[in-house]
């Protein structure tokens, strides 16, 4: 038979037991292997209905954030690097921009900030070598009503723009 001691965890604490105040103490907190199995239970249970309510909000949060990607919109607007656009889809805004040049140091850099002449970097590609054609990718978030606009050097051509609104 197995026995439960509330407050006891130790085998010491089970022989430490020097008067009979302690030995009373001791009786007290002692339980049937019947309490003890019901107490245990119940705290499962509990532990239980904590990670069952802890993974369930985690999978709503997740399928909210699916939810929301799978309603995002995705365009390949006419664009130009070295223009300023604004964001006035009321949305975030997720642009994804690749251009390709045969120079020998290619290099562009995304700005985006609240003004209608953006200063604020938030991307850049560089590359150093002569040997191939290089391709220049980067993505970055467009806050709703912000300005966007990326730069580059000479010789870069514009690949591709992608840009999605997730709503």
């Amino acid at each position: 038979m197995s026995l439960l001691i509330k407050g006891v965890t130790t085998h010491a604490a089970l022989t430490d037991v020097s008067t009979p105040h302690e030995l009373a103490d001791l009786v007290a907190a002692v339980c049937s292997e019947t309490e003890a199995d019901t107490k245990v239970s119940a705290e499962a249970t509990a532990r239980a209905a904590d990670v069952d309510a802890e993974e369930a909000a985690r999978i709503a949060d997740v399928d909210a954030v699916e939810a929301k990607l799978d309603d995002a919109s995705h365009t390949e607007p006419a664009r130009e690097l070295g223009t300023t656009y604004q964001n006035t889809s009321g949305k975030i805004r997720l642009v994804t921009i690749t251009c390709n040049s045969i120079t020998d140091s290619p290099s562009m850099e995304a700005y985006c900030d609240a003004n209608s002449t953006p200063t604020t970097r938030i991307a850049r590609n560089k590359f150093d070598d002569a040997t191939s054609i290089y391709y220049l990718t980067f993505s970055f978030v467009v806050p709703p009503d912000y300005y966007y606009k990326v730069d580059s050097d000479t010789g870069l051509t514009l690949y591709e723009w992608h840009e999605w609104d997730l709503h």
